[in-house]
């Protein structure tokens, strides 16, 4: 039985694939960060598309990438206060 996808902040691995495949997760990886942070795009549309039943969890493997984590999430607040405001005040 699949527990399904988990979300994993760092390039593939086997060891981290196999270790989670073996507790019944799905690992998807997402590499996040080389010496500047990489793929924010993707990290961005898997952090709008939220949950919805789809992640299990996420696995943040550094700090670097806890870094990229806060910095969409802090954009992704700051895009929704601006619509937010944008529709306020039509």
């Amino acid at each position: 039985m699949s527990l399904g996808p988990v979300v994993i902040c760092k390039p593939y691995s086997k060891a981290y694939h196999d270790a989670f495949k073996s507790r019944g997760f799905d690992p998807q990886f997402v590499q996040v960060l080389d010496t500047r942070f990489v793929n924010e795009h993707g990290l961005r549309s898997v952090m709008q598309a939220g949950p919805e039943g789809k992640w299990s969890g996420v696995i943040v493997t550094s700090s670097r990438a806890a870094e990229a984590w806060i910095s969409v999430a802090k954009s992704l607040l700051d895009d929704a206060a601006e619509s937010h405001t944008t529709v306020r005040h039509r």
